[in-house]
């Protein structure tokens, strides 16, 4: 936590820090005040019953007077040059009056296990220092997605999507990063890695074990995702449209893995029931995201594509380190 307060403080007196202590039991609540003290000018601290990752971004977002928002969880924390760079940029949207509804930036998962990076830059979708719409986003890779972690939203218009976080409940970010997209018109892209993203913790919400132990926190938030909106009122923008479901399939893909290697009878009556429950909400979208090719074969039952899949699960994370 400490090493996470200190790297966005190099963004002075430029931004505010809201340190929300979500019912902590250790001792984040002496570390917040401690700090609030000596930067009452940026620091301020908010102490609340616990309600969860959910509940902690609500309070941010209710009390953040800034004009943009983003959110650093305490494990995590920036890189000081480019939050520094980051920061000109923003001033310079204040000075032209040019303010993008969103800002995206690079983000480098950092793991703990073996001293590695891997790094998650858009620069093939997305042109760098370039006011975008929609309609000049190219092609995210399989694996590329603009997550809480490469994401800064414009303040106001992040309070006007209403994205409800749910409380005492886990992998909420997912919403975070999906729900204010329609609301979404400009884009811009600094091409920096400012989030550090800490992987190692064994008690990690992205460790595969604590996923498959938390089957039931992944198809909630899957199932809000395909509630979020009547997939034909965004279908009036394509491109923001194909991003959307980009996303949302990856999600299905993420339940359907995680059912697969856990296994048992009831997992794949509750894999069908997910995807019979997207079929019902939108059969077109049901079948685009089924009838890629990785989803094709993970509504099949059988032995030899769950040994496959749990197989390619277990190679792409050993590539890619995501857990």
């Amino acid at each position: 936590m400490r090493r996470c307060i200190d790297t966005v403080l190099a963004g002075g007196e430029d931004i505010e820090i809201l340190i929300v202590n979500d019912g902590s039991t250790d001792d984040t609540e002496a570390i917040a005040f401690e700090y609030a003290k000596k930067y009452p000018n940026i620091i301020k601290t908010i102490s609340q019953e616990n309600g969860g990752h959910g509940a902690a971004v609500e309070t941010a977002l209710a009390n953040a007077r800034g004009t943009y928002f983003k959110i650093v969880d305490s494990d995590d924390w920036v890189d000081e040059k480019a939050l520094v760079y980051f920061i000109s940029a923003v001033r310079s949207f204040l000075r032209t009056a040019v303010m993008p509804d969103m800002i995206i930036t690079n983000y480098v998962y950092e793991h703990a296990a073996d001293n590695t990076r891997h790094r998650v830059r858009f620069a093939n979708a997305l042109t760098p220092e370039t006011l975008l719409t929609w309609q000049d986003i190219g092609r995210f890779r399989p694996g590329q997605y603009m997550t809480m972690h490469s994401q800064t939203y414009r303040t106001e218009l992040l309070k006007k999507s209403n994205i409800n976080l749910p409380h005492h409940a886990w992998y909420v970010d997912t919403i975070y990063s999906y729900k204010p997209l329609p609301n979404i018109e400009s884009i811009y892209y600094i091409d920096v890695d400012l989030y550090r993203y800490f992987i190692g913790r064994s008690d990690q919400s992205v460790n595969t074990a604590v996923m498959l132990k938390r089957i039931d926190q992944q198809l909630n938030i899957t199932r809000i995702l395909i509630d979020s909106y009547p997939f034909s009122y965004l279908r009036h923008n394509r491109e923001r449209y194909r991003y959307m479901i980009h996303f949302l399939a990856m999600y299905m893909t993420i339940a359907s893995v995680l059912l697969i290697m856990s296994g048992t009878k009831d997992d794949y009556i509750t894999r069908k029931n997910l995807w019979n429950y997207l079929r019902r909400k939108d059969e077109r979208v049901y079948r685009r995201i089924r009838y890629r090719s990785a989803n094709f074969f993970l509504t099949y039952p059988s032995s030899k594509g769950k040994y496959l899949f749990t197989a390619i699960y277990h190679v792409f994370n050993r590539i890619f380190k995501f857990s």
